[in-house]
């Protein structure tokens, strides 16, 4: 729904900069979406261990943090994919979905033989960074979207400190069921 919204919204503010509306949606997301990445993070343990005894299944609970952490940049990319189209710069659309996923691949043959499913999750939570950096640059450059790249590390820092903070609580008993 934000590409229609947010195409409406660019259409109406005449293409004038700064693009008031994807400036707030992208704060607003941000916001949003790093609560629920901490909570999707802080809960999967005791959930994957109420649904599941096996605990070849709770081994996964360190992945769901830069798994969520990647879905959280890679919902920002279309933000500057909505600018960059109303401004017809697709070109830098293609550019950065194609280095991305070239990044995510070499990364990949190197992180998943040394760190397993953990090294194929920061690889990932890094190529989404990626894809959502090249379009909110370039779409600052043509299109006057100012990003708050000051709130995005805050909500980041903030979601992985309260999780670090939080794993002292994994040897707990998980919640009854």
């Amino acid at each position: 729904a934000f590409s229609v919204l947010g195409l409406k919204a660019i259409a109406a503010e005449g293409r004038r900069a700064p693009l008031p509306f994807p400036q707030r949606i992208a704060r607003l997301y941000t916001v949003v979406t790093g609560w629920g990445v901490l909570g999707l993070a802080l809960f999967t343990l005791d959930v994957t261990a109420w649904l599941s005894p096996n605990p070849l299944y709770l081994q996964a609970d360190l992945l769901v943090l830069p798994i969520a952490l990647g879905f959280q940049v890679y919902g920002l990319y279309f933000v500057g994919m909505n600018v960059l189209y109303a401004h017809q710069a697709t070109g830098t659309i293609a550019g950065a979905v194609a280095g991305a996923a070239a990044l995510n691949l070499a990364r990949n043959a190197v992180a998943i033989p040394t760190r397993g499913g953990l090294g194929a999750a920061l690889t990932s939570f890094i190529a989404y960074a990626v894809l959502a950096a090249v379009p909110l640059v370039r779409a600052a450059q043509v299109g006057g979207l100012e990003v708050s790249w000051r709130s995005l590390v805050v909500v980041v820092l903030v979601v992985v400190g309260l999780w670090w903070i939080a794993q002292a609580t994994v040897g707990w008993e998980p919640l009854e069921r």
